[in-house]
């Protein structure tokens, strides 16, 4: 997976020209990135094209200069996969402004408690997220942020059996307030298989 760099992005005006093609291409691509977990909860599995299009975007759209591209770059630059692992983005939706805050009240280190999980003879595999430590996104009185960032470690034998198509894998939830387990597609494996070295 390259890595996003300066160099990788283009200018505004040439992104301005190509915009709605990209998020026409974008929204191709995360149909078969993303994972809706029980009825709050959706993972985006990022990649270098997902980030990079995120980039440009906030560019884009707040137009800070030399300063912002520093800080969008740190900020996504190093969420790009490195061949060893998933990343994904962790979004709680909930359009009601109380109902938000109060399940994200609940929801205390939800980022502790996502996994992936592999259907096993004996006992299942299961791959944990390793929440981002840039912030701490859950404060002091137990009330979460709506979004977090997930690293989910595989070793080689995890690799192998990730993209044998025959195994079967699942994202699970397992905090005390919200459980919920979602297969993952075939689609959704095919191409986070791209994700790992070959």
């Amino acid at each position: 997976m390259k890595p996003l760099t300066r160099a990788s992005l283009i200018a505004l005006d040439d992104y301005g020209r190509t915009r709605q093609h990209q998020q026409q291409r974008m929204m191709a691509m995360k149909k078969h990135r993303r994972v809706f977990v029980g009825p709050i909860m959706t993972l985006l599995f990022e990649n270098f094209d997902t980030l990079w299009y995120q980039t440009q975007e906030m560019l884009w759209v707040e137009k800070g200069g030399e300063k912002q591209i520093e800080d969008e770059l740190t900020a996504y630059a190093p969420l790009v996969p490195q061949g060893r692992e998933l990343v994904a983005t962790l979004m709680i939706e909930i359009i009601d402004p109380e109902q938000r805050r109060l399940m994200l009240r609940q929801l205390t280190h939800v980022e502790r408690h996502v996994h992936i999980i592999m259907e096993h003879p004996s006992a299942p595999i299961i791959l944990s997220g390793h929440p981002e430590e840039d912030v701490e996104r859950t404060r002091s009185d137990g009330k979460t942020s709506a979004v977090h960032f997930l690293r989910f470690p595989f070793e080689p034998k995890h690799i192998s059996l990730f993209q044998n198509l025959e195994t079967k894998w699942s994202i699970g939830v397992d905090h005390p307030h919200y459980a919920y387990q979602e297969p993952l597609s075939l689609s959704v494996r095919e191409h986070l298989a791209l994700d790992f070295d070959r």
